[in-house]
């Protein structure tokens, strides 16, 4: 049995609206430090900051039990 809001989910993942976000956001704040923050086991947002460029900037702990809160930021462009 399948549930309906994975169903639906699924219809909308990779077709690049996060990216297309980001993108949006990184335009509108081009010359500030963006910083962002997910938890540890959202690979996908992980991968996605990866490949945008931001770079690790810290964690912290015990905001969910066992699933740290990972910060990563994206310098100014020049």
């Amino acid at each position: 049995m399948t549930n309906g809001r994975a169903d639906r989910a699924a219809e909308f993942q990779r077709r690049g609206v996060p990216s297309a976000l980001m993108d949006d956001i990184e335009r509108a704040h081009a010359d500030q430090r963006l910083f962002v923050s997910t938890n540890e086991s959202n690979t996908p947002m992980r991968d996605l900051l990866t490949a945008l460029g931001y770079a690790p900037a810290g964690q912290v702990d015990r905001l969910d039990p066992g699933d740290p809160e990972l910060f990563f930021v994206r310098l100014p462009a020049r």
